[in-house]
């Protein structure tokens, strides 16, 4: 009976190192997709608070740099992503009543090897208000 309870052990310790490296990427796969989810919510966030200084601000000389800044110093806290210039534009020109249109491109890359290199979410976000 000695003999039956040593190979039990055995064979879980076996099923173990099969399934662990399995759950274990499962975990990490939710875990960074969680980030990627996050990065989205945060460039969304800073895209609106952008777009809001904007269409108070207008008349400002620069007020395309101060979007900028203010959009960069939102986002700069997301990890693994790639975040090129914010583009601000003025469609209908700087006028009261026209808009202003801010849109932050962004590509989450995964952490996880096995996502890494298939695929990439895209966080990018736009945000369009009127001019106070």
């Amino acid at each position: 009976m000695g003999r039956r309870v040593a190979g039990g052990r055995g064979q879980a310790v076996v099923e173990l190192a099969l399934a662990l490296p399995l759950l274990a990427l499962l975990l990490f796969g939710i875990i960074d997709f969680g980030l990627g989810l996050s990065a989205r919510i945060q460039v969304s966030n800073a895209v609106r608070e952008g777009a809001r200084l904007a269409s108070v601000r207008w008349a400002d000389a620069d007020i395309e740099t101060q979007v900028q800044r203010k959009v960069r110093n939102l986002t700069d806290t997301v990890i693994n992503a790639t975040l090129p210039t914010p583009v601000v534009e003025f469609p209908d020109g700087k006028v009261p009543g026209g808009s202003v249109r801010v849109r932050q491109d962004c590509t989450y890359n995964f952490f996880v090897p096995v996502l890494s290199g298939i695929v990439s979410l895209d966080c990018s976000s736009t945000m369009e208000m009127r001019l106070e």
